[in-house]
């Protein structure tokens, strides 16, 4: 979802789907007003958890995050805050449960940043607590625009929506590059052999175009 409601789907084949509704209800702790993008759903102890982006200005986005019984909601805020409000505007939340540590990876958004003086997005990676109460320790830096491939949009420039895995001991952080609504929007992947990096891309990039 980029903007709008947090639709849901199920099917028992992968070819008939068939629509459940909202699977996000809005409560006294929702602290967005607007802009709900990029959910993403985990099991975790027992229950279901939400991680998404949303704002209540018309710039700052944070990383909130909701739980449920069932994979399909309705999911409803933890807190009354955001999970992950660092002062500049975060969006794309995922989570690794790595063994027994978690890690958010997000995009912080060209919305506000500026890397010499071009509007880009980059992203990072930092340890979530146990509990999913907050974070531990200080963002780290793990991918950011630098090769032709990434650049075609031009004036502003992408490293987003990030997603990490762990495959046979290597950590694989997979993000998109450009602009999102053009034809060079594509993704990339970078590997590690740890989960905050350092992380190198891959010479085959982009992977899908």
């Amino acid at each position: 979802c980029t903007g709008g409601k947090f639709k849901c789907w199920s099917s028992e084949t992968m070819k008939h789907w068939d629509p459940i509704g909202d699977s996000y209800l809005a409560t006294e702790k929702t602290f967005g007003t607007r802009c709900f993008w990029a959910p993403e759903v985990y099991s975790y102890n027992g229950a279901y958890y939400m991680v998404y982006s949303s704002s209540n200005d018309e710039k700052l986005h944070s990383i909130g995050i909701a739980r449920s019984e069932k994979p399909e909601g309705p999911f409803t805020d933890l807190y009354d805050h955001p999970l992950f409000s660092p002062g500049y505007s975060v969006i794309d939340g995922s989570l690794l449960f790595d063994e027994d540590r978690i890690y958010l990876f997000y995009s912080r958004d060209c919305s506000q940043n500026y890397v010499n003086g071009i509007r880009t997005s980059q992203t990072y990676g930092v340890e979530v607590k146990k509990d999913l109460s907050g974070i531990i320790g200080e963002p780290v830096l793990l991918a950011t625009p630098v090769s032709p491939w990434e650049k075609k949009s031009g004036s502003v420039l992408w490293n987003e929506g990030p997603c990490c895995f762990r495959h046979n001991g290597t950590y694989y952080l997979l993000f998109t590059a450009n602009y999102y609504a053009s034809s060079h929007y594509c993704v990339g992947y970078a590997t590690a052999t740890a989960p905050l990096g350092p992380y190198t891309k891959s010479p085959d990039n982009p992977i899908v175009i």
